[in-house]
């Protein structure tokens, strides 16, 4: 029998209620309409961190999380580049709401942030 692969690269030891809500609390919101749903993907969220950056976070039903960074929707480039992961700025935030969150798989855009202490 075949293992399943985990969804996202970061598993989350609460719920992801929980990890949606801290993320909302940060500035992150619902772009429902605007997204492309992943499979088990339960919730996706959005924050603008400069004028021409937006961070993405996705939950899984798995209790796993993505992060991509990508150009803003607000430029037409949105729409032929793609999404580079990124995990430091939402492991900031989990560390800010004392969530725990050991890493699933390796996380490919900034290897050498693998823990909280790490994170400058």
């Amino acid at each position: 029998m075949k293992v399943k692969e985990p969804y996202g690269n970061i598993r989350v030891f609460v719920s992801m209620d929980y990890v949606k809500r801290a993320l909302k609390q940060e500035g992150f919101y619902d772009p429902w309409f605007l997204q492309i749903w992943k499979e088990g993907q339960v919730f996706g969220l959005v924050k603008h961190v400069s004028k021409e950056f937006e961070i993405h976070v996705r939950g899984y039903v798995d209790s796993t999380l993505d992060a991509e960074i990508e150009i803003s929707r607000d430029f037409l480039e949105h729409l032929s580049n793609k999404a580079k992961p990124y995990y430091r700025y939402l492991i900031g935030i989990l560390v800010k709401y004392n969530i725990p969150y050991p890493n699933c798989t390796p996380l490919t855009s900034r290897p050498y942030l693998r823990s909280s202490q790490e994170i400058d």
